[in-house]
């Protein structure tokens, strides 16, 4: 059997604690944001969905990326949190994918190793498992991104409001499970200048090694 995965990048918001857009921030030679929608057509997902809101059409213009997989959706009611974003992916992709690959337009620094580890992990639970579930994971025992959001197309997912609605839907399910990774990227998110800075540095140490 087949599973139809999608991936979705969350970049609705405005970064009301930054000040500036900081899915436009550069980060090496590219943007933020730009960083996270090449990791993720640098896999298999079937095809790739960034969630702008707050100043959408300048962020459409300044990404450059050129892909046929890479598609976009506008959700109008940003304002009102993230889980606007998550209801109308959720909304217009249920019909279409088995499941969703959640990502967030402010973490760029995860290693595809991790996104491959995440997604193997959850197929082989999906091939025996019609439930929802969620699978994501975790470095030093801290939960991190991406998310990967098992046969989504369940009416439990829509149930969500608010800023945590993530959250709000992993309270719900009894079907959420962890994996352990050495990867402190799917922990670095950016949300202050301060946070920034480090990223900045993180980003250019692993580039000096690499």
């Amino acid at each position: 059997m087949k599973h139809h995965v999608c991936a979705v990048i969350l970049a609705a918001g405005k970064a009301s604690r930054m000040g500036k857009m900081k899915q436009l921030l550069p980060l090496g030679h590219q943007t933020i944001l730009e960083h996270v929608i090449d990791k993720t057509l640098n896999e298999e997902f079937s095809a790739v969905y960034v969630v702008v809101g707050y100043n959408e059409a300048l962020i459409r213009e300044q990404i450059k990326r050129r892909d046929e997989r890479l598609h976009w959706i506008i959700n109008p009611a940003y304002e009102d949190g993230q889980s606007t974003s998550l209801k109308v992916a959720f909304e217009q992709l249920k019909a279409r994918y088995d499941h969703m690959v959640l990502f967030l337009g402010d973490m760029p620094c995860i290693q595809s190793k991790t996104i491959n580890y995440i997604y193997e992990e959850s197929i082989k639970k999906a091939i025996n498992d019609e439930e929802p579930f969620i699978l994501r994971p975790t470095c030093n025992g801290i939960n991190g991104h991406p998310v990967f959001i098992g046969n989504f197309f369940h009416d439990v997912f829509m149930q969500v409001e608010g800023d945590s609605g993530l959250r709000q839907i992993i309270n719900q399910l009894s079907n959420c499970f962890t994996r352990e990774v050495n990867d402190v990227g799917v922990m670095l998110d950016v949300d202050t200048i301060e946070q920034y800075e480090q990223m900045k540095e993180f980003y250019e140490n692993r580039y000096k090694k690499a």
